[in-house]
């Protein structure tokens, strides 16, 4: 079956006349057809017998019919007011609660005594009963305002949609995936058009663009899901359109975008030219293009006034650093210098005055370097009582793993509860049974950052997987008989009673943290456990070898082959970096699988230590290569283990600075490269993974934001943002692997994995 057009209200080439127009309209008819007779859209059940695909699909057929009657002028009420598409407008009406299911069978069944008026819940203005509920042309009436409104609410939206980089499709078969998009746009509609006096009539207003001026006509307390940001940057050549719908072309001024209704426009300058950018091929990055720099409270973006090809949408938290520079005086150019987190590079000409660029530098100033809580991603929820939803319990995963059977090893301790022994791990750790919180206590003291070790993991062999920082040694060689039991207890709580200590930084580097207070451990002092250095590179390296594997990227010419540049330089130290983790994380494998218990801990045990845990428990535990079950994994190793998400995101603060480093970014392609070489043995795919490796810089959520449990808690993260994982599980469809096959098989890795170059990632604008 054909797809309806990505947008509805778009014509993708600007040559397009009025027959080509109607005729694009015509198909548009045809499939609405095919669709009705094929039983997409049932008309015939009862509202109690439609289940929630069914009331989606009827929902957007009842949406189209509206608009395609719009659109050919024929509007009249016998195209959209017909009993069958009234049924639906109230089924979508209760369905977002506009209205209460009783009003809905009131109005379709006669005069039903109701006990429970019809109210319009969560909506402060309109505290009122309807009158006349029983009055089938009260609801004719609102309807017929409704139409209108959501008309000019829709077209608005997806021309911000498209202008945005988002992409919203209408085919037959996302429609259920796109319904929580459309359900922002449904909510936006004035409510107050349900009290009109059936006299009044309707004000039709033609000012449906987003400036600051604009009076919105949505209501501030309503919810509106975040839209799903891509990594596409291009937009259609033009927008046109018929009679009174949105026209914008090259010869137009560009309707301001706006993803949500909390995004406000803080400067719009026209004329600027991008004179360089590093992220496109080689032989096209001194092209110089004219367009407007649009700054918004979430966005800076840059709307290239030709074919939109360089267009650029960069959420403020992915700023790295930005400049002024006068570099050409006999021009009197004026440029200013944008750097991104992801390592993009971009240089903008001001011809006319330098106020313009200070305008930008200004807002650039005042929204990128703010504090974590004055970030606009919380003030998308206000005033709202959000049930914030735990995707991680440590008590189930405890369950999960079998370990709250009677003749367990294990328990889990509160000694945390308030997070005042550790402000950097969660509130409940998994530990030996056998260990009082006494010797917890104790053992604080000697650990940096009172990071004991704890249990993160046991295995099928009952063999465990223990985190946590180095031991503070220091220059007198220190000793902690609470940590020499501790660990003893551990060893004992797996089949072979053996230990294995893997610390993950290279001996030289551990040697040179004595000096500072820290150190390692020692066979002497732990004579039943073997230690082993596993040479995994700090975050400072980390860091410079991201950003020269993207320099080179970005350098490459639009035509290349992966196999003549595999073999260079900055790839092969990129991969050498991740052949460590790799190697590191086999070897836990393989060490817990005869029944050895493993530890692990690099410096403070949130980034290395996060690295090799996680990779370990994906290769030998099929829950975690599932997407609740990788959720789970993320939430556990990272975050509440204290992963310096906005540390190493660079959140509010200049980058590159010495704290910021992709060491998550590096954990999720080392899952890519698993996920290549594996496909059948994972539930997701790529595209899910680059999802949450944006969301870390882009935050557009809440999930990533702070360092560690507590902070987040302090500031009521999770009732005052949006959850990426909601969006994911809403989405689950777009992230799954359909070569996924269920399986309890662990993944036996002869050797290292095999290196493949992210081009998804590394080469996301090589279309352009």
């Amino acid at each position: 079956m054909k797809q309806i057009p990505t947008c509805l209200l778009r014509i993708e080439e600007q040559s397009l006349g009025e027959e080509q127009s109607m005729k694009r309209l015509s198909e548009l008819a045809d499939i609405r057809e095919k669709a009705i007779k094929q039983g997409i859209f049932n008309s015939v059940k009862s509202f109690k017998e439609m289940d929630t695909n069914e009331l989606m699909y009827s929902t957007i057929d009842f949406l189209i019919g509206t608009i395609f009657s719009k659109i050919n002028n024929k509007s009249q009420e016998s195209n959209y007011l017909s009993s069958y598409h009234f049924d639906l407008f109230l089924k979508l009406m209760v369905k977002m609660k506009l209205c209460v299911k009783e009003t809905y069978r009131s109005t379709l069944y006669g005069t039903i005594e109701v006990g429970n008026y019809p109210k319009v819940p969560n909506r402060s203005q309109t505290k009122g009963i309807l009158v006349d509920i029983q009055d089938r042309t009260f609801w004719i009436a609102r309807l017929k305002d409704l139409i209108h409104s959501a008309l000019l609410q829709l077209q608005t939206y997806i021309l911000q949609c498209n202008t945005l980089g988002h992409s919203i499709d209408f085919s037959l078969n996302t429609y259920s995936l796109n319904f929580f998009e459309l359900k922002s746009v449904f909510i936006g509609i004035d409510i107050q058009l349900l009290f009109h006096d059936l006299s009044e009539p309707f004000n039709e207003s033609n000012d449906i663009t987003n400036s600051p001026s604009s009076k919105s006509t949505r209501n501030e307390k309503s919810l509106s899901p975040p839209l799903r940001i891509t990594r596409c940057k291009t937009m259609p050549k033009c927008y046109s359109s018929r009679t009174s719908l949105i026209e914008m072309t090259t010869k137009k001024s560009v309707v301001i975008p706006r993803a949500n209704e909390k995004e406000l426009v803080i400067v719009n300058v026209k004329g600027v030219k991008i004179i360089y950018r590093n992220d496109v091929p080689s032989n096209i990055q001194n092209i110089e293009r004219e367009g407007n720099i649009i700054i918004t409270s979430f966005k800076f973006c840059f709307i290239d006034d030709s074919d939109g090809k360089y267009n650029i949408f960069v959420p403020m938290t992915k700023i790295a650093d930005f400049k002024k520079v006068n570099n050409n005086k006999s021009e009197h150019r004026r440029i200013l210098e944008f750097n991104t987190k992801d390592n993009i590079y971009v240089k903008f000409s001001f011809l006319k005055n330098r106020e313009e660029r200070k305008s930008i530098f200004t807002a650039l100033n005042s929204l990128v370097f703010v504090p974590p809580t004055s970030l606009e991603i919380f003030k998308l929820i206000e005033s709202i009582p959000i049930k914030p939803i735990s995707y991680y319990n440590v008590l189930d995963e405890f369950i999960r793993l079998g370990l709250n059977k009677s003749n367990s090893n294990w328990r889990v301790s509160r000694i945390n509860d308030d997070y005042a022994f550790c402000p950097t791990y969660p509130r409940e750790i998994i530990v030996p049974k056998e260990a009082s919180d006494e010797l917890l206590l104790e053992d604080g003291s000697f650990r940096s950052r009172q990071r004991i070790p704890v249990i993160t993991y046991v295995s099928s062999k009952g063999s465990s997987i223990a985190r946590c920082s180095q031991p503070l040694c220091g220059l007198t060689g220190r000793k902690c008989q609470a940590d020499i039991e501790l660990l003893k207890m551990i060893t004992h709580g797996g089949p072979s009673h053996k230990l294995r200590i893997l610390d993950s930084r290279p001996k030289a580097n551990a040697v040179a943290n004595i000096a500072m207070g820290g150190g390692y451990e020692t066979e002497e002092d732990y004579p039943f456990a073997t230690i082993e250095f596993e040479s995994i590179d700090n975050i400072h390296v980390v860091r410079e070898g991201w950003q020269k594997l993207c320099w080179y990227c970005m350098q490459l010419p639009e035509h290349y082959k992966t196999s003549q540049i595999i073999n260079c330089n900055e790839i092969q130290q990129w991969w050498k970096i991740m052949l460590a983790i790799f190697a590191s994380s086999i070897k836990m494998c393989r060490y817990l699988e005869a029944g050895e218990s493993v530890l692990v801990h690099c410096t403070d045990g949130w980034d290395r230590t996060s690295q090799c845990c996680s990779l370990c428990e994906i290769m030998l535990d099929p829950f975690f290569r599932t997407i609740d079950g990788f959720i789970i994994l993320i939430e556990k190793d990272w975050k509440s283990f204290g992963h310096k998400f906005m540390t190493r995101a660079g959140v509010g603060v200049h980058c590159p600075h010495s704290q910021y480093s992709p060491v998550f970014h590096q954990f999720i392609e080392c899952v890519f490269i698993l996920l290549q070489q594996y496909p059948t043995s994972f539930q997701y795919n790529e595209d899910f993974l680059i999802e949450i490796d944006d969301a870390v810089f882009c935050h557009n959520y809440g999930t990533f934001l702070f360092d560690t449990d507590c902070e987040r808690e302090k500031y009521h993260v999770n009732e005052r943002t949006p959850s990426l994982w909601s969006m994911i599980i809403e989405n689950r469809e777009l992230f799954t692997n359909h070569q996924y096959i269920l399986s309890d098989n662990k993944l036996h890795l002869n050797g290292i994995p095999k290196f493949v170059l992210w081009e998804k990632y590394y080469f996301c604008n090589r279309k352009l």
